[in-house]
Parts: structure tokens; C-alpha cells; sequence
């Protein structure tokens, strides 16, 4: 079995079809948090606190707003206060959360220059009046594109479709503007196993990776028992650093193995981590082919519905372009996103195109 790494990109909410559930990982729909500080500018949602009357509501604010994105920032943990809200009340806090652990792109410029042209609606902006305070008022943007200058809302003093120029007028103190662009489209990932040894998971997650498929299984012997040996390590190392987990088996199909055994020896290896808080169960398939597609369909539907029935959601199918065009349309069912390969985690790409139905 040769080495591999595949890299995948995302589109916004596929882990959720991806996942079982309880866990999120970073995945923002700007429309949701731009309606949503359209909608709460000028008011207080009083599910939320109202920090007015302490100290100013701005990062309050925009910590709704990202929220109503999607975005979960309770998971900072070194931020030095959230609120019982699930809040970030402090800009320097949402500084921390949004740079520490979005990972995403940002940028201080000085007062007089213009924004970035990659700060657009659903990205959050922080003024500061000194390098004692460089962040001490949170707006939101909620209009603008690459050729139009932003527009943003925000609390404290509610403002609307105010641009950054105007807010500098308004506060004359404001000497500074740091800009933060959150991306609504891609989330990164990886397919690890024992080929790559031990894994700095720690390293992954701060390279911007977000999920990891990692190899429990594979079936090259009638009955399967083989077991990957990082498997464990990797499932345990990378959870803990953050990473959203799931395990997948490499099918033999074509050396006499049924598709049930290999099924239920994958669940025996990766039972553990079929539940909440990790990725549904994959099948990797890149062999068999000399079974004949309609063979090889149904040896496929035959470990899809045994792990089925027995984790209570369909796994995902991972194969090669080639295969996928040629199998029974009758798998299309496990069409919920589309990985593209753009590189592995040791820097090298597959030689193969490589998506699930």
C-alpha cells in the first residue's frame, strides 16, 4: 500500500453533513452574521447582555454577530473572559479569539490610509488610539465589495452603514484600524496514517487545518485484522488540539474479503470514535476494479449498509474520479460534498484526483 496524504477544502457547512454532531469546527456564514447586525444595530437582543452602561457593548456586539455566523467562541481559551452568553466582551478578546484561533487574515493600518480590499461584509474591525490601546472599539461591515468602500455597524454609540472614515471623524482619538477578513467558503482538512509517523497535531491545527480523516483499517486478509498503528494516537492527539476527527477503512475488495466482514472488522478498530463529536465513517476505496463495477457497487453498498445499520448514519465514500464515474449511480446518495486534492501535510500532492460520490 503506497503513502498518501490527501488535503481536502470544503465548502461552508459540509462538516455539519459530515459530522455526527457535537462538535463545530470553524465554518462562518457571513450572510447570517451581516443579517444579523442589520437586524440588532440599533436595539439589544436580550437574549444577549447589554455591557452599555459597563464599559461599552461594541465587541459584544460583533461577538453576536459572529455568532449568528455559525461561530462557537467559547472554545478560546485564551481569552480572559466570556461571558455567560457565550460572549466576548473585550476587544482585546476578540482580538485573541479571531487572530489565535480563526487563524484568518488581518491587518492594522494607520489612520488615513484605506481598508483592505479583502475587508468585506461579515468581517469585524477594531479601532485603537495608541499602542497602549491598540483595540478599543469593535464595528462590524456590512456592506461593501472590492471595489467599494465598507460600511459597517456597531454599539456602544449604535451606528449604521457608517464607513471608517466617518467613524475616524467621530472619534478624533482613533489613530489606528485593525482589519480582519474571515472566510465563508473553505474549511482545510486532511487524510493521515501510520505512513506519516507521529504527527505535531498542535502544528496541524496551527497551520489553519480544521479536520482530519484518520486510517483505523484495512482489509488485505480474509478475515481482516489488521489495525493501523498511529490510529489511536492520531485520533486522541488531534481531538485534543482541536481538530474535528473521523475514521476511515482502506477496502480491499478484491482479495476475497466480504464486504461485511471488512465492515464490522472497521467497527471493532474505530467503534469508540463513531459517535458524537467526531466525522461520520469513510470508506476509502482505490482497489478492486477487477471485480467488475457492478460487483464492485455492490460489495460497496454491502459496507455502507452494515455500518449503517449499526452507527445509525450512512458513511462517506472516498475513491478515485475514474471510479466514481464509473460505479452504479445508485451510490450518487453519498453525493453531501465534493474534497478537492490540493496537497498533503508533508508538502506533496496525490498523483490522483480523488472525491466521494
Amino acid at each position: 500500500m503506497r503513502s498518501k496524504v490527501i488535503s481536502f477544502i470544503l465548502a461552508i457547512g459540509a462538516l455539519t453533513a459530515l459530522s455526527f454532531g457535537g462538535r463545530q469546527v470553524f465554518a462562518y456564514d457571513s450572510a447570517a452574521a451581516v443579517a444579523y447586525a442589520e437586524q440588532w444595530w440599533n436595539g439589544r437582543n436580550p437574549h444577549y447582555n447589554d455591557y452599555n452602561e459597563s464599559g461599552g457593548d461594541c465587541a459584544n456586539f460583533v461577538s453576536q454577530c459572529l455568532i449568528a455566523g455559525g461561530l462557537d467562541l467559547t472554545v478560546c481559551d485564551t481569552c480572559t473572559w466570556i461571558d455567560s452568553k457565550g460572549c466576548l466582551p473585550r476587544c482585546r478578546d476578540l482580538h485573541t479569539y479571531l487572530v489565535d484561533y480563526l487563524h484568518l487574515t488581518w491587518e492594522t493600518r494607520s489612520k488615513g490610509q484605506v481598508e483592505p480590499i479583502w475587508f468585506l461584509p461579515g468581517d469585524p474591525a477594531i479601532f485603537g488610539y495608541s499602542d497602549a490601546h491598540p483595540r478599543t472599539h469593535a464595528v462590524f461591515a456590512v456592506t461593501g465589495d472590492a471595489t467599494h468602500y465598507a460600511t459597517c455597524n456597531a454599539h456602544s454609540d449604535n451606528a449604521h452603514h457608517v464607513n471608517i472614515t466617518q467613524f475616524y471623524t467621530a472619534n478624533p482619538s482613533f489613530d489606528r484600524c485593525t482589519y480582519y477578513h474571515i472566510s465563508s467558503h473553505q474549511i482545510h482538512g486532511l487524510d493521515v496514517s501510520s505512513y506519516q509517523g507521529d504527527i505535531n497535531w498542535n502544528e496541524v491545527y496551527n497551520s489553519g487545518y480544521r479536520f482530519a480523516f484518520a486510517r483505523a483499517s484495512w482489509g488485505d486478509e480474509s478475515p481482516p485484522t489488521y489495525v493501523d498503528a498511529k490510529f489511536q494516537q492520531n485520533m486522541e492527539n488531534g481531538y485534543t488540539s482541536g481538530m474535528l476527527m473521523g475514521a476511515y477503512h482502506f477496502a480491499y475488495p478484491d482479495y476475497g474479503t466480504d464486504a461485511a466482514s471488512e465492515a464490522r472488522h472497521f467497527l471493532n478498530v474505530a467503534g469508540t470514535y463513531l459517535t458524537n463529536g467526531y466525522l461520520r465513517p469513510v470508506l476509502d476505496l482505490e482497489r478492486g476494479e477487477s471485480l467488475g463495477w457492478t460487483a464492485l457497487s455492490n460489495w460497496i453498498h454491502e459496507w455502507m449498509d452494515t455500518v449503517n445499520h449499526e452507527t445509525g448514519v450512512e458513511p462517506i465514500l472516498y475513491t478515485y474520479t475514474d471510479y466514481a464515474r464509473n460505479l452504479d449511480t445508485s451510490l450518487s446518495q453519498y453525493d453531501d460534498i465534493a474534497p478537492i486534492v490540493v496537497g498533503g501535510l508533508n508538502g506533496h500532492s496525490s498523483s490522483h484526483s480523488l472525491r466521494h460520490l
